[in-house]
């Protein structure tokens, strides 16, 4: 579980809160924290809210990226091969 930013240069309380909220909705497209949304519309939100973040800073497309990475190699869940990286039908890291 993240509970600080990957990337260093977050400085703000503000900016390593929504670090956190971003791992917590990978957590849910990948099936490792519960949520009543599919998890076609957690990644097409997520992608929205990288593009927003993205805009403003760079470094928040690289925090997406780096979260995204390490649980798709760190995740034992049955889920990984479908929704992470394993060629499924939403496969995340390709929409990334």
């Amino acid at each position: 579980m993240i509970t600080d930013p990957l990337h260093l240069d977050f400085t703000k309380e503000d900016d390593k809160k929504t670090a956190v909220l971003i791992f917590q909705t990978i957590q849910k497209i990948m099936g490792d924290y519960p949520s009543r949304k599919l998890p076609i519309e957690l990644t097409l939100g997520l992608i929205e809210r990288g593009r927003v973040l993205s805009a403003a800073s760079d470094i928040w497309r690289d925090e997406i990226l780096l979260q995204v990475l390490k649980q798709v190699n760190r995740n034992r869940s049955k889920y990984v091969d479908n929704r992470g990286g394993g060629g499924g039908e939403d496969d995340l890291l390709s929409l990334l």
